[in-house]
């Protein structure tokens, strides 16, 4: 993982490469005021080319990788009410 570009408080860009699959998946983490507490958002975009067994994987994705995400996004709300 390689972090991009950063914006203090609200967002932390990101590139992800898949050696496997020769491709890099572009994402961030976004942060935005929400009441008493702020909504952090995970989104993450990815080209698989033309090859169809890629793009057949695409669809099984958020089962693939939706847990990390949660998990990650957990582990950010523990540290975050730590303080």
């Amino acid at each position: 993982m390689t972090v991009g570009a950063a914006e203090p408080g609200k967002r932390v860009a990101f590139e992800l490469y898949f050696p496997d699959f020769g491709t890099t998946s572009t994402g961030a983490l976004e942060l935005v005021p929400e009441g008493n507490g702020t909504k952090v958002t995970w989104p993450m975009n990815g080209d698989m080319g033309n090859n169809p067994i890629y793009r057949w994987m695409t669809m099984f994705m958020d089962k693939m990788v939706g847990p990390d995400f949660e998990a990650g996004l957990a582990n950010l709300e523990a540290l975050a009410e730590k303080t």
